[in-house]
């Protein structure tokens, strides 16, 4: 069941370097153009008359919509950044945002001044490095 093969020939590298000196270099004959061959354009494939309206229809409609699509979601992304412009503007400083949080909180004293309840957003000021327990940012 063993087949013969015929047994391939070794792989030798090429003679880079021959041994005697080459005479000098003489100038390449010039080769005559070769002609470029034609190309040929292939007519495409005709479909029948149905199938011609209905494709050309869609592709009509594709157009359409396309050319309505991408203009439409250019105004809306302009307007969407006009908005989100005009309300970064509008904002008022950053001391304000964070201080109105604490103004609807309320706390219920006791007749001995002793808190027994809140009620509402409770806030103690904002936190910074400063501020915080040594044990916490050590923590983290």
């Amino acid at each position: 069941m063993t087949s013969k093969k015929p047994k391939r020939p070794r792989l030798v590298a090429d003679k880079r370097y021959a041994k005697t000196a080459k005479p000098a270099a003489k100038k390449p004959a010039r080769k005559k153009p070769t002609p470029k061959k034609r190309v040929v354009k292939r007519k495409p494939k005709q479909r029948n008359l149905f199938a011609r309206i209905i494709f050309g229809f869609l592709g009509f409609v594709w157009q359409v919509i396309w050319r309505i699509g991408w203009r439409l979601a250019a105004v809306v992304a302009i307007l969407i950044g006009s908005a989100v412009a005009y309300y970064v503007v509008s904002l008022p400083p950053i001391d304000e945002l964070v201080d109105g949080r604490a103004r609807g909180s309320v706390t219920l004293l006791d007749r001995h001044g002793e808190v027994y309840a809140w009620r509402g957003d409770q806030f103690g000021g904002m936190i910074t490095t400063d501020t915080v327990s040594p044990h916490l940012k050590n923590a983290v």
